[in-house]
């Protein structure tokens, strides 16, 4: 017989919600991760206080998953208070003090607060390296969050520098084939091309990309959204709609037609179908906005990228 662990819900069910909580965080619905976390949250404060590890453990995935639905100000407030707490009971220098950190640096950059969040990340770095080694995949991790940090931010060679350290350590450590260099060599190719659009190099590096992950993989996606930017920068606009309608019919195929990720790919397509000249795109990017209103609420940024059309 299991006996009830947390809110009469056995371990082995909290461990599999967790799961799923964690999956949707990091993949196409942190909306849906949401839910899940604040009733782990609930169910879990039964047994322990609200600052136990695991509690602050849910609330960084919670900070988490409310970032990348958009709600940054929200998430923001959960993970500064996960990460003081976190401190405050195991310590400064642990592996979740530290990945609460991260993620709210990470938070942070996304709503375009840069200095702080590179102050934060190049501490983490700093002391991870100190604490667990150069080598370690989390010191390494935090290598990347800076220079992904400096890439949002528009220090590019700083961040193709980081990103070119990180393949050089990854490579050392886990070597060269393994799926972490490859995600490094793959990042430092994307900035590297930021720095002057190279339409060709991107092309031929996304024909082997779909050979070896698929067209519908993640880097794939992210490449042909590099790509559709890229052009859209100098001016082909053509060009750059069918690049964003393909990403549109991937991501939908992935993640189904209500779901952020397909809506953001939609709404972008849309800006350009307006700026084409064709207006009935304005009553679609409505359309857009108030699926996103209901499946993530009226606050989420996407809602106001839909609407704010004076430009």
């Amino acid at each position: 017989m299991t006996t009830p662990f947390s809110g009469n819900m056995t371990e082995r069910e909290f461990g599999a919600l967790y799961e799923r909580a964690v999956a949707a965080a990091d993949g196409g619905t942190p909306e849906r991760a949401v839910e899940l976390l604040e009733d782990l949250i609930v169910r879990r404060t039964v047994d322990v206080d609200v600052d136990d590890a695991q509690v602050i453990d849910l609330r960084m995935y919670l900070g988490r998953a409310l970032w990348r639905c958009g709600l940054l100000e929200k998430g923001i407030v959960v993970l500064r208070s996960a990460w003081a707490d976190a401190v405050r009971v195991t310590g400064p220098d642990t592996r979740l003090a530290f990945s609460c950190a991260g993620n709210l640096c990470r938070a942070l950059a996304e709503n375009e607060e840069f200095e702080e969040a590179i102050d934060i990340a190049l501490d983490i770095y700093e002391r991870r390296a100190e604490v667990f080694g150069e080598l370690d995949n989390g010191t390494l991790n935090s290598l990347g969050h800076i220079a992904q940090i400096c890439f949002r931010a528009g220090l590019k060679e700083q961040a193709v520098d980081f990103t070119a350290e990180q393949l050089d350590r990854r490579t050392e450590a886990f070597g060269e084939n393994d799926e972490r260099t490859e995600t490094s060599r793959y990042n430092l190719e994307v900035m590297m091309s930021g720095l002057d659009f190279d339409e060709a190099a991107l092309r031929a590096k996304l024909a082997s990309y779909e050979d070896s992950h698929g067209e519908d993989s993640e880097a794939v996606l992210v490449l042909r959204a590099h790509i559709a930017s890229g052009l859209e920068r100098v001016g082909r606009l053509e060009d750059a709609l069918a690049e964003r309608t393909i990403i549109e019919r991937l991501r939908m195929e992935v993640h189904g037609e209500v779901a952020i990720p397909t809506l953001a790919a939609a709404a972008k397509r849309l800006h350009l179908v307006l700026r084409l000249g064709d207006s009935r795109a304005v009553a679609q990017l409505q359309a857009v906005a108030i699926t996103v209103a209901r499946i993530a609420g009226p606050d989420h940024p996407l809602v106001s990228y839909c609407t704010d059309l004076d430009w």
